[in-house]
């Protein structure tokens, strides 16, 4: 062979440039020495590039993949050795641990093949120890996971993500639970799994009463069985104490052991302790006028409800710490303790005095008799507790504040009488008397022996002037230690001046003067009557009709 770019009976392509070359066959047949010759015309054309990517890593265990795309479509793959490139697929599976050759082989539409090779390189999978599998209580303490080598990622329900390799029971819940364990390589990016299976073992299930609460005197409580009390000194195997925990808020610890897991559970049950109701306090006033409400207010320590009794009763007539009490007598109120919310203890009572502050008692007139005549005293009486001030009304302007109503009528009809009485406290009562009728006659002056006002002689240095409401006549009564000259004198109240003077001569001892005034023309006018004398002075107020 000759020609451009032939050496060695090649055409050196690669080295020729772009364009047509012409090669000659020349043969010299060695017998004859004869020569023929023949020629080819070579046309060089520019090449695809072809290239299938970069070199590629996988791991024992990965799944399989499916090669780069190359530059140039339409070829074939094959593996240099092995078969771990089947159906289009790459096998990792199939191959060998190191360095695996896939070529890629393609004719262009120039007719030229064009190859290239793609090392995929299978790295082992690391080796990851891990923990064995373990059993632990849902209320045990948080659990480290381990495993080399480090670092990996734990995964799995309980493991808080935050801190990494911590599992926590309570929050994984009671059961099995699988933990996954993950190490990549750093160099070689492969990975391993590896599983732990933690079971978390439920607690056993504690069931107590209700919290409550016991008298420090009720006896001694018997508590649930099936595990061990603990937590107050009053505990004695299953019974509890009152007396010896003493008044407060006791916390008793029931712990319960599963004998098959050996997982433990506890509980609180608290248990109030009360005491003995104190001394009751009573708030608000125990006395008060007839017919008018008080308020009493209740308290002791260690109770909230009373019951409140009258006296001689048997049922309670109000529950509960405050009542509004309507006063009607004297009488005893009694209050007791009443246990309400669990665990009050029964108490002492106490005895209330009511005090009625209003008068009682009675007022009457002394005849029987609904009629007197015109001029005649009439009388009443009254027998009152309590009083301390007394108003009597006769019906026809008259009054007095004695304890007695004396009076005498100058006016003939139909007269209402009354008494008011009232206490120290202001409180009042009134009496009504029958209505008395005062005749239509022509009265004469009562005798002076029966016209004696009250009736209570005078004693020294007294004076007794009747009727206080005068018409006519006055008879004035007192006592003179020696025998003298006595004068009387009337004087208004209003204007100041005397209207009537009279000297009269007193013996030793009882003396009655009976003074005409028939002279003394104003009415409904209030005087002083003054008897002076040497061994006398005294003075009354009197009203003239």
């Amino acid at each position: 062979w000759s020609g451009a770019f032939v050496a060695g009976g090649y055409f050196q392509a690669g080295a020729a440039p772009v364009g047509n070359y012409t090669v000659t066959y020349t043969y010299v047949d060695p017998v004859s020495g004869c020569t023929g010759t023949d020629a080819k015309i070579i046309k060089v054309v520019n090449s695809a590039i072809l290239d299938v990517g970069a070199d590629v890593m996988t791991c024992s265990g990965a799944k399989e993949f499916t090669p780069p795309l190359p530059t140039i479509g339409g070829g074939e793959w094959r593996s240099l050795a092995g078969d771990f490139y089947q159906s289009g697929v790459l096998l990792p599976s199939k191959m060998q641990l190191g360095d695996n050759h896939l070529i890629y082989t393609v004719k262009t539409n120039e007719g030229c093949f064009l190859s290239d090779t793609l090392v995929i390189k299978k790295n082992p999978a690391p080796v990851v120890t891990i923990m064995r599998d373990f059993s632990i209580c849902l209320n045990s303490n948080a659990v480290q996971l381990q495993a080399t080598p480090a670092p990996g990622v734990w995964e799995g329900k309980g493991i808080d993500v935050n801190i990494g390799s911590t599992f926590f029971p309570a929050t994984a819940g009671a059961g099995n639970h699988t933990l996954n364990y993950t190490y990549s390589d750093p160099i070689t990016g492969c990975s391993t799994k590896a599983s732990v299976i933690a079971t978390v073992n439920s607690l056993p299930i504690i069931q107590l009463p209700a919290d409550t609460a016991l008298c420090i005197s009720s006896g001694v409580l018997t508590l649930p069985s099936g595990g061990i009390w603990s937590g107050s000194a009053a505990i004695t195997g299953q019974v509890f104490s009152p007396a010896v925990a003493g008044i407060g808020n006791h916390g008793l610890i029931f712990t319960v052991v599963d004998p098959s897991t050996l997982c433990q559970n506890a509980n609180t049950y608290f248990i109030q302790v009360k005491g003995i109701p104190g001394p009751i306090k009573i708030m608000g006033d125990t006395t008060a006028c007839e017919g008018q409400f008080i308020q009493l207010i209740a308290s002791a320590d260690n109770v909230t409800n009373f019951n409140w009794f009258v006296e001689g009763s048997p049922s309670p007539f109000s529950t509960g710490s405050k009542i509004n009490y309507q006063v009607t007598k004297d009488e005893e109120i009694y209050l007791i303790p009443k246990p309400t919310l669990v665990g009050e203890c029964p108490g002492e009572g106490r005895y209330l005095h009511i005090l009625n502050n209003t008068p009682t008692g009675t007022a009457k007139r002394l005849t029987l008799k609904d009629s007197i005549e015109n001029g005649a005293l009439f009388q009443a009486v009254s027998n009152i507790s309590k009083a301390t001030s007394y108003l009597w009304d006769f019906g026809d302007g008259g009054t007095s504040t004695q304890i007695a109503g004396n009076h005498y009528y100058y006016k003939p009809g139909e007269y209402n009488v009354s008494l008011i009485v009232a206490s120290a406290f202001g409180c009042e009562r009134k009496f009504v008397l029958p209505k008395i009728i005062v005749l239509d006659e022509v009265g004469k002056a009562p005798d002076p022996v029966f016209d004696r006002g009250n009736g209570i002689d005078p004693d020294a240095n007294a004076l007794l002037v009747y009727p206080t409401v005068f018409s006519n006549k006055l008879t004035c009564e007192f006592v003179a230690k020696n025998e003298q000259e006595v004068i009387i004198t009337l004087i208004n109240i209003t204007t100041g001046l005397p209207v009537l003077s009279k000297k009269v001569n007193a013996i030793k001892g009882f003396n009655r003067f009976r003074i005409d005034t028939e002279l003394i023309k104003d009415t409904g006018q209030w005087y002083i009557i003054k008897i002076t004398g040497i061994d006398f002075n005294n003075t009354l107020k009197i009203r003239k009709l």
